[in-house]
């Protein structure tokens, strides 16, 4: 009976499907909306619209990018989530959408795991952990034994509570086993660094070089797994404090229901849209890694991702209301 039933919800499924699979061959013949839930002008838009000028090249029909932000990417992928699956929406976001923001959000009006399905990363991105030039440590092993000597008083800022540089901080100082105080930003964390009126932030790499060569601020390390090529001397994190590695994402994804063939068209010109050494340019230059992946792999992603996160939130009791 088990079988069976499984058998009949997914003919019930292909069955629901098909007017949209019976349009696939002709697909696409009109625009194409990305939807991106992030500001016009933010790291996550400027990406989106490199693809969505490719895309529209080599699917030769428009790719109008909607900008929806708001509540950490919820609000976007929210829209795409509720649209119509026919293949003439997509969702561009941050990975937390999937990964991270049903576990902190205590109202969120969308399911991750059944309302969008995969289609492919994008990019990896990474984060610099820096100093005030006030403050008395030029590494990570000094800024924990400053911590640790001054139990709570130092500060650090983030973009938002539950955002991947606060989740980050919590789990470097939980591994290191100290305290710090945190204060969230809306805007004017770089500022009030630069001042020191705060002690320490995690800033996107793409906007923390410039500080650092202007000698603002202080570069105690790179978030990411590997060195960062331009600043080879500068140490990781996780070479001081194991396990703490902080690789942000931007990926493609399509309401539930879609065409899985127009899932994998979409798929495969964004893996070979990464292969441009014009786009490798740009993106690079924003520090962006193109990734090359699957539905498939990018699904394994998520699935990982999701149970770190999910632990890390639940131990440390974290919620956004």
């Amino acid at each position: 009976m088990k079988d069976l039933s499984l058998l009949t919800r997914r003919s019930m499924l292909a069955l629901g499907a098909a007017p949209f699979l019976a349009n696939a061959s002709t697909w696409p013949d009109r625009p194409i909306k990305l939807v991106v839930a992030a500001t016009a002008g933010t790291q996550p838009d400027i990406f989106a619209r490199i693809y969505a000028d490719q895309l529209a090249a080599a699917l030769k029909v428009p790719v109008v990018v909607d900008n929806r932000s708001g509540a950490a990417g919820n609000i976007g992928a929210d829209a795409a989530a509720k649209s119509t699956p026919d293949g003439y929406t997509f969702l561009y976001a941050i990975a937390n959408v999937t990964t991270m923001n049903q576990f902190l959000y205590t109202s969120i009006t969308f399911d991750p795991r059944k309302d969008l399905v995969p289609v492919a990363e994008a990019v990896n991105t990474t984060t610099m952990l820096l100093a005030s030039n006030s403050v008395g440590a030029n590494t990570v092993a000094e800024a924990i034994d400053l911590a640790r000597s001054r139990k709570g008083e130092l500060v650090y800022g983030s973009y938002g509570v539950g955002g991947y540089p606060h989740l980050v901080f919590v789990q470097l100082l939980q591994k290191a086993g100290v305290e710090m105080l945190h204060v969230p930003y809306r805007t004017g964390a770089m500022n009030d660094l630069i001042t020191g009126r705060i002690q320490f932030l995690l800033e996107p790499t793409a906007t923390a070089i410039p500080q650092i060569r202007a000698g603002k601020v202080k570069a105690l390390a790179h978030s990411g797994s590997r060195r960062h090529p331009e600043l080879p001397n500068l140490p990781t994190i996780t070479e001081t404090v194991p396990g703490v590695v902080l690789e942000g994402w931007h990926g493609f994804y399509a309401p539930a229901g879609t065409p899985a063939a127009i899932i994998e068209r979409v798929s495969a010109e964004i893996n070979r849209i990464n292969e441009l050494p014009e786009v490798k340019e740009r993106l690079v230059g924003r520090s962006g890694t193109p990734v090359a992946s699957s539905p498939k792999q990018m699904a394994a992603r998520i699935e990982k991702e999701s149970k770190d996160w999910e632990a890390l939130i639940r131990a440390n009791n974290i919620k956004v209301e």
